[in-house]
């Protein structure tokens, strides 16, 4: 693995201050906020896609509604930009998404007096009166960011999946809840309840993970109470601690009693009037794999007057040469492995996968990779140590419908954008010669679809190699896919399967996808292919042999102008007898 393998990424923003300031101030902030998004899109530096965006606070101004509909319409013109769902957008709130409009309340007055004063917060948020007063003030934040990641409270925590098996949890603090017009310096609180809610809680046992959380204030802003529970907290459970507030970008490393915490904060994305530092950063978690150590890579931005542009903020990176920062992190990642029961296998044989150190209670795909691309896939499960296991029917085809030669193998399991492996030798099986093809063609309809395929059987296999449609003269199409396929015996067996389609223009070329849009009024003319590789159960082949026949049906669904549909069918039956031709009387009960 190469070192620059990021695990887990993102874009850091903070401090936006939407709805800030007079009408050219206002026009300032959307030329910035053009600019960071063209910033964003056109970089040659970091990954090339963040697997999430972290917002740390201030995004409104006066935390009035009309501030977060800006923000709606830039935050999902970022989302696009980066090519990620909104649930991948974390936040927190800051002082100025706090509406302070409803501090006339008296008794939100009192409320806030007390708390200024030394009472305990955490008696407030489980107050039904105090917690809804609470609440009231950031109301309008958070029915905007409902819309995005978690917010089912004033403060959550949720899990993401990164790659090699990591768990990246992300813990949302909510340090604005005491903020006022001023002077809250030393003066704010989290509580134990949001702490033991957020941070001081692990997965699972034996899960690798991370923990960053998220807060808009600086540590040194709560009060002293506060300030003594959060700091050996954030020391012992927290990896990342990512905030704003102070509108000055910086990075740093404290370590306590073994113990290392790398706080970044992101400065402002937009300044007050009179300033023009507009910061941000993309930062990525990586693996150092010959120091089995995680580290992690900063590319701090910041807003060049002169060049009217995003460049290097090089007052936050050590080396004048570089144009990002590292950081080490104090966790150490165990790296996710895979082994296989045995170390050689025939075609048709199951082997047993085993995986550990996987994130927990997820599914991944098993995969035989061949030359070209992978084949024969199947799920696999882990449990809440991160450990789990599947049997894999080592097929006899790859991808390109040749049947498999001997030779060695790798078997991944691909696990969040990356994949562990183990080797695998396939032997020669004995009934690999075993197999006969059955060419059958059909055409129907006005608009000159047509449809052929040749049949595959071989023992214990049935196959349809190399299906293709071609439609001709067809003043528009919009070809959906293979609807589905039946396997259905005559007797009293059956089955039905869904067949994922795929297309490829060359049997020999990589398979892909089935979804293409044809214009309207062109004349139309194509090849669609699939494989469909479906092992036959041991009673199902023994009532074919023993005088059952099977149909293999394939439904074409297409749809045509004016929302017109055609079905297309082909159908071949093979008999007892032809089945016991190709199969060479074979023993149907060994």
């Amino acid at each position: 693995m190469h070192d620059d393998h990021f695990l887990f990424s993102w874009l850091h923003i903070s401090d936006l201050h939407f709805g800030h300031g007079g009408a050219g101030w206002r026009a300032d902030q959307k030329i910035m906020n053009n600019e960071l998004l063209k910033d964003v899109q056109s970089r040659q530096f970091g990954p090339e896609r963040p697997d999430a965006i972290f917002i740390t606070g201030d995004i409104a101004f006066s935390g009035l509604e009309e501030e977060y509909e800006l923000a709606t319409h830039w935050i999902d013109e970022l989302c696009a930009t980066l090519h990620l769902p909104k649930h991948r957008v974390f936040m927190v709130p800051g002082n100025h998404d706090v509406d302070m409009r409803n501090d006339k309340n008296r008794n939100t007055q009192r409320m806030i007096a007390s708390l200024h004063g030394g009472d305990s917060i955490d008696n407030s948020l489980v107050d039904t009166d105090d917690k809804s007063l609470i609440t009231r003030r950031i109301e309008n934040y958070i029915r905007f960011a409902q819309k995005y990641g978690p917010q089912d409270d004033l403060f959550w925590s949720s899990s993401l999946q990164a790659r090699l098996g990591l768990e990246v949890r992300v813990a949302g603090l909510n340090t604005s809840l005491l903020c006022t017009r001023g002077g809250d310096r030393e003066k704010l609180q989290v509580g134990t309840r949001q702490l033991g809610a957020t941070i001081a809680v692990k997965s699972g046992v034996g899960v690798n993970e991370i923990l960053i959380a998220l807060t808009h204030h600086p540590l040194n802003w709560l009060a002293k109470r506060d300030r003594d529970l959060c700091a050996p907290m954030f020391q012992r459970f927290v990896d990342i601690h990512l905030f704003g507030h102070t509108h000055e970008a910086e990075n740093v490393v404290t370590t306590c009693r073994g113990s290392s915490l790398l706080s970044i904060n992101a400065g402002a994305a937009h300044m007050a009037e009179g300033s023009s530092r507009h910061r941000y950063n993309i930062a990525a978690v990586r693996f150092l794999e010959k120091e089995g150590a995680l580290s992690l890579r900063v590319w701090p931005r910041v807003w060049s007057t002169k060049g009217f542009r995003f460049i290097v903020d090089n007052e936050n990176i050590d080396d004048d040469h570089l144009i990002h920062a590292d950081c080490p992190i104090a966790t150490k990642l165990r790296p996710a492995r895979i082994w296989l029961d045995r170390k050689k296998a025939a075609c048709g044989e199951t082997i047993r996968v085993q995986v550990s150190s996987l994130p927990r209670d997820s599914e991944f795909d098993v995969m035989l990779l061949g030359s070209m691309t992978g084949f024969g896939v199947c799920k696999l499960k882990t449990d809440r140590g991160g450990e789990g296991y599947c049997d894999f029917q080592v097929p006899y085809m790859n991808a390109s419908g040749k049947f498999i030669k001997p030779g060695v193998f790798t078997v991944a399991a691909f696990c969040g954008g990356g994949r562990i492996e183990a080797r695998l030798e396939i032997e020669a099986g004995p009934n690999e010669n075993i197999v006969v093809r059955k060419h059958a063609t059909q055409s129907q309809s006005d608009t000159n679809f047509a449809a052929r395929y040749n049949l595959c059987v071989r023992w214990g296999f049935l196959d349809i190699l190399y299906a293709a449609i071609l439609f001709r003269d067809a003043p528009s199409v919009s070809f959906n896919g293979i609807s589905s396929v039946f396997l259905q015996s005559h007797g009293d067996r059956s089955c039905s399967i869904m067949l994922a389609a795929e297309s490829s223009r060359s049997p020999e070329h990589p398979w892909l996808p089935v979804r293409r849009t044809m214009p309207p009024l062109r004349t139309v003319r194509g090849t669609i292919s699939f494989r469909l590789n479906r092992p036959l159960e041991r009673e199902q082949l023994k009532a074919v042999a023993e005088g059952h026949s099977w149909k293999v049906q394939f439904m074409f669904l297409f749809a045509v102008e004016l929302h017109l549909s055609h079905q297309l069918r082909a159908v071949t039956q093979l008999s007892a007898d032809e089945i016991r031709v190709i199969l060479g009387q074979p023993n149907v009960t060994r």
